[in-house]
């Protein structure tokens, strides 16, 4: 049973002034965070992610990979803090506030505050696994964390009231997507306005545009630095400093200079990378299935017990039977030393017991077998197979191969065979990334002076993609932000600002971009440890491939067979 533990917040004294901390980190070297951040730290609430593995059961595969959220989120508060800052000193028209720049900070401090064990794991393996189909809405990570938010400022002893409103809550709570943005938050005044619409500030933390935020910048660093592998090939403090403010489809967005075109599309590449060789890989997947059905076989066995006698199930945590989350701020990665602690005592239940097995296969090596998967062309993608339900029925339908064929598993077990589908890309599905990113040219100097309003007139219009904001057919293009105009004035009375554009010369670049931006495969599992039955596998897999024409002309086998490896 999981018991709450006792835990005393200590207040701060009346006559004690909060300092400002310096932490040493081995990506970021130093980072100073102010006050109010140190205070949210030193909290329960947070010091629980100490716990939380950044990359979940990835360390099974990867030895070194043991770095934790903890350390994530001070690197993305860091990341976050500066960028504003970035903005709030190279561009004052933007009017951006101290306030702004602390709100964006405690944003990326918080944004993971809602992951559970294991991170990414708890979220798709486990409760999808463990909750009823008829159970209500998905958990999600997000809104954990922005109740988690809202327990530190309501139960603690932190008095914000020297530096945050209950609207700059709300929008904390609004940029770390926990909930939409909304006027309410006060940073979405009149579009493409300077001082007015901040809009822009919702892309730093978790930009819902180009999908290139502080976040990525932050884990695609970390995780191949702790894991070993996949080098990324770009300087984000590079980008996070040429990055301006500019008007770009009518609203204020992040832009980028044309020249960091190849480096912004390095961002994406390492996405592509570290999902195609750590995130996704496959003896990943093969520890990941094992301990989703260790915790599903040992969860009726371990109840959380919440203030006043109440227990609920570990997959409840977080959700409306959770809804102080004294059961969630209990769940770390420490579940599976428990598990195998409750599993050890005389009395306990087989299904705990066999749970308890299951680790130790992983802890041994000893995982279900990979019997092969099949790439699949984007034509022959059925979107059914993207959910567990249609997952579960190609695992049926091939099981029914296997036991109609001779000596192929005729006492085959329910969910013997498991079906994983593998999708890589580069953020934006099957779409160029950098048709969702904007560039300006910093060649040309000429600062928009128009009112609001003339934006999009002409045929040069930012966000287009016809033309160059700059080339004298509409709109005047660009500047750095700063006020230097075309000699004749600043362009800051009227609130001067780039204009951006999407640059489809990048865009179509046939020189650096893949001939697909998104590789899917279907990769099957086996639990049973029998020879015969994994050769049974992957006969019936080929087969089933067969008869939905997977295979391409001429091709005989389509079916890639799994080479076990040398520690297996």
């Amino acid at each position: 049973m999981l018991t709450l533990a006792t835990t005393s917040v200590v207040s701060l004294s009346t006559t004690r002034v909060p300092e400002s901390r310096s932490f040493t980190d081995a990506i970021h070297r130093t980072i100073e965070l102010d006050p109010l951040s140190v205070q949210v730290i030193d909290t329960p609430e947070f010091q629980r992610l100490r716990g939380i593995a950044q990359l979940g059961h990835c360390s099974w595969v990867f030895p070194s990979a043991t770095h934790d959220r903890f350390q994530h989120s001070l690197g993305v508060a860091h990341l976050a803090g500066a960028w504003a800052e970035h903005f709030q000193r190279t561009q004052p028209e933007l009017q951006l506030s101290d306030t702004d720049v602390l709100c964006v900070r405690l944003a990326g401090l918080l944004h993971d505050l809602g992951h559970g064990p294991f991170s990414h794991f708890w979220e798709h393996d486990f409760i999808p696994a463990a909750r009823p189909a008829a159970s209500s809405r998905t958990y999600c990570h997000e809104e954990v964390s922005g109740r988690m938010l809202d327990r530190i400022f309501e139960t603690s002893n932190i008095d914000v009231s020297p530096w945050l409103t209950q609207r700059d809550i709300t929008f904390i709570k609004e940029l770390i997507g926990s909930s939409p943005p909304s006027a309410s938050s006060g940073r979405l005044g009149a579009s493409g306005v300077p001082g007015l619409d901040k809009g822009f500030l919702y892309q730093i933390v978790a930009n819902p545009v180009s999908g290139l935020d502080v976040d990525k910048l932050d884990y695609f660093e970390r995780d191949s630095y702790f894991a070993g592998i996949v080098k990324v090939s770009f300087d984000a403090r590079r980008l996070m400093r040429l990055a301006r403010v500019a008007r770009a489809g009518g609203r204020l967005q992040i832009c980028f200079p044309e020249k960091c075109a190849s480096e912004v599309l390095h961002v994406f590449q390492s996405r592509f990378n570290l999902h195609n060789e750590l995130y996704q890989h496959r003896v990943a997947q093969q520890v990941a299935l094992m301990l989703c059905d260790a915790l599903v076989l040992a969860e009726p066995h371990l109840p959380v017990q919440l203030p006043g006698g109440r227990q609920i199930l570990l997959h409840e945590c977080g959700s409306g039977s959770d809804p102080s989350l004294d059961g969630f701020l209990q769940l770390s990665d420490a579940i599976v030393p428990l598990l195998l602690a409750e599993a050890a005592k005389p009395d306990a239940a087989p299904d705990l017991m066999r749970a308890a097995e299951l680790v130790q296969r992983v802890r041994r090596r000893k995982l279900y077998k990979y019997v092969g998967s099949v790439v699949l062309d984007p034509q022959d993608l059925d979107r059914a197979w993207l959910t567990r339900q249609g997952q579960a029925e190609i695992a049926s339908q091939i099981a029914a191969i296997m036991r109609g064929a001779e000596g192929g598993g005729a006492a085959l077990e329910s969910k013997t065979l498991r079906v994983d589908m593998r999708r890589v890309n580069y953020g934006r599905g099957d779409r160029n990334p950098l048709e969702s990113v904007f560039f300006f040219d910093n060649k040309r100097r000429q600062m928009w002076r128009g009112k609001r309003g003339d934006a999009g007139s002409g045929r040069g219009d930012a966000g287009s993609g016809r033309g160059d904001a700059g080339s004298g057919r509409g709109d005047a293009s660009s500047g750095d932000g700063r006020g230097r105009g075309d000699g004749r004035d600043d362009g800051r009375e009227d609130g001067g600002v780039l204009e951006a554009h999407l640059s489809r010369r990048f865009c179509d670049s046939a020189a650096q971009l893949p001939r697909a931006f998104q590789e899917s495969s279907l990769r099957l599992f086996i639990t049973a440890p029998q020879p015969e039955l994994l050769e049974a596998a992957r006969s019936a897999f080929q087969q089933w491939c067969d008869e939905r024409d997977l295979c391409e002309d001429g091709e005989e086998e389509c079916v890639v067979r799994g080479l076990e490896p040398s520690y297996e």
